[in-house]
Order: C-alpha cells, then structure tokens, then sequence
C-alpha cells in the first residue's frame, strides 16, 4: 500500500507548467522527492495541485518530509509537525489567495519582437528608371544691345542666347536602403542623367559709314552628364507578403552635380571681323544644372517574391541653383565691352518612374 502511495505521489506532483508555481516538497518514505504545490495539511492527509490542476489527496503515513517555500521544514516521519496546523494552513490560505490574484492578471509583455517590412530582410537594392523629357526651354539671355554715336563706324546687335533641353537621353538611379524601425527605411540614393542642350545665336553688324553689313551665327551643342546624391527616408504602409501591392512615401534631400561639354560650329559672311564675342559658357550650364533638390514622392509596390519587388511612383522635386553668365566683346585684342548676370533658377518638377526592388 505504501508504494502505491508513493507512486501516486510522484504521478501527481509533476511540472505541470511554465505557469505552475511549485515552492514546496514532499519526500516519501521511499526517499522520492517531488515539487508541487501545497494546499492544506492536517493530521491524516495533505491536498496539493495534481497534474492537471485539481485538487488530490496523500496519506500522512507515506511521507517522510514536508518543506513549505518559505516556512522550511514543517513535517519530518521521526518528529511530527514542527510548526502548528493552524500556523501552516493559515500561511497557506494567504498564498493561495495571493497567487490566484497574481495569476489572473493580465500579462504584461516587455521586449516584443520588432516587426519589420520584409521580416529578417533588413537591406534593399532598387534601380529606377525614368522615362526620357524633350525640348524643354532652360534660360534665354539677351546680354547688352545698344548703339554708338552716329561718328562712330559699326552700329553693333549683341548676340541673344537660347539654352534650351533638346532630348533627355538616359534618367537611372540606384538607391540603397536599411530598415531602421517598422516599416521605415533611411535610403541612400545615386542617380545619372545624360542631357543633350543646344544653343543658336546670331549676331548683325552694320557699317553706316561704309553701308556695309556683315553677319554671323554660331550653333553650340552641350552634352552634359548629371550626377545626383540624395539623402531621405521611405515609408511603407501595409504587410509583406508575396502578391500583395504596398503604397510607400519617401522625403529627401540632395545636390545634383553637372559637367558639361560642348560642340561650336560658326558661319561668317561680309567685312573682316575684328570682333570676338566670349563667355563662359560651359562653367554658366554647369551651375545652372547643379541645383540643391528637395524630392517627395509616393507610389505602391507589388511583391513579385520575398526578395523582389516591382514599383511604380511619382516624384515632386523642388530645384534651386544659381549661376553667373559673363562676357566680353573683344576688338582688335582689346577688350571694349564685358558684362555679367547672376541667374536663379527655381523650378518645380514632376516625374514618374519605375523600380526593381531587392531584399536582402
């Protein structure tokens, strides 16, 4: 009989789980020793948490110890009970009031997991492309015109420049982003564009004294490669899940850097031309397509698999920049005429791309 008494101590005082609270022991007489939690004692039996969690029921007569959390040692086989019944049940009856409070309140969660966009896909790759823009005016300039004294021999025309955006030849950029928080990613952007611009101009001259008149024209073409670095944030709205379509935002700053190159051809007809007209063309181009840029845009994402994407989105740039336009007219080697102008240029632009989007 006692072991099948121990035997059933050892069944019903197992680990139930991470949520049971074990504080106490019991050692049969068999020298087995088990955790479990105690309920009541008395003088004939003791009722502790079964496996399940309901109240059982030992014999007295099959233990051997009887440790209570923090009261110790309360029973042994060979001295009996060393602290009262109603001392170790009054003790219990608190514990078990307090532990079924704590038990029943709601948990309190400390370090949830971060959710992110793409789960443990922390980086992102994208390459966009933007479809080409043509024959957009940049800057028309008329420097000086005037004319002398009726004693002098030339009524001059200066010349009036046309810059003007002939084609766009290649829009690309790579952006580079890390997820910092959610669904928020700080991106990195480098961007290449290849602009062809071309600029006419003519210029009249007029001999009063000798009733003469001669003429000239010149064609200049510039190709100008742009290079774009930018700074900002994305936003994305939604879950990441193969098939579905994500809107996102994106804010950024940057600069644009311009270098310019150009192809002069001239014509000439009539008197001997002691006359040359200077600029700094290309150093004026440069700076005028080297704007600082304010960019926002918004567009949605479709996941074609947990590692690529396809997007399509519309951009706002807000550009500024500034550049000086300085000329002479030179005759016979000597400088008679020189001008200068400080040119703004603040612009709104829209433009739409697609992307390719890798996760990794």
């Amino acid at each position: 009989m006692k072991s099948f008494f121990s035997i059933l101590l050892i069944l019903s005082t197992l680990i139930y789980s991470q949520e049971n609270y074990n504080p106490d022991n019991l050692v049969s007489k068999s020298t087995i020793s088990q955790n479990c939690f105690v309920q009541e004692v008395n003088s004939n039996y003791i009722i502790f948490k079964s496996v399940d969690n309901s109240e059982s029921k030992i014999f007295l007569n099959t233990i051997s110890e009887i440790t209570i959390g923090d009261l110790g040692l309360v029973y042994s086989e060979s001295t009996g009970y060393s602290v009262s019944l109603d001392s170790i049940n009054a003790f219990l009856k608190k514990r078990n009031a307090d532990y079924s409070f704590l038990i029943n309140q709601p948990k309190l969660v400390f370090d949830e997991p971060a959710y992110y966009f793409n789960g443990d896909k922390r980086w992102t790759f994208a390459i966009h492309y933007f479809p080409s823009i043509t024959k957009q005016l940049i800057f028309a300039y008329n420097p000086h015109i005037y004319r002398i004294s009726p004693n002098t021999t030339l009524d001059w025309l200066y010349p009036t420049l046309y810059y003007e955006l002939e084609q766009n030849l290649v829009s690309m950029e790579s952006q580079l982003g890390f997820n910092v928080a959610n669904n928020l990613f700080a991106i990195l952007s480098i961007g290449y564009s290849a602009d062809l611009f071309r600029i006419t101009s003519t210029t009249t001259n007029h001999n009063t004294w000798e009733g003469t008149i001669s003429s000239s024209s010149y064609e200049n073409q510039n190709s100008m490669d742009k290079f774009l670095f930018e700074i900002g944030l994305k936003r994305y709205f939604g879950n990441f899940e193969v098939g579905n379509v994500n809107p996102f935002i994106t804010l950024s700053i940057g600069k644009q850097f311009a270098f310019a190159d150009s192809y002069y051809k001239s014509h000439y007809s009539g008197q001997t031309n002691d006359h040359i007209y200077k600029n700094n063309e290309n150093e004026f181009i440069e700076g005028l397509n080297s704007p600082i840029i304010i960019s926002f845009g918004f567009g949605t994402e479709y996941a074609i698999s947990e590692s690529l994407s396809l997007s399509g989105f519309f951009k706002v740039k807000y550009n500024s920049a500034s550049s000086t336009y300085k000329w002479e007219n030179i005759y016979m080697g000597l400088v008679t005429e020189r001008g200068e102008e400080d040119v703004e240029n603040t612009t709104i632009r829209f433009k739409t791309g697609l992307g390719l989007n890798f996760f990794f």
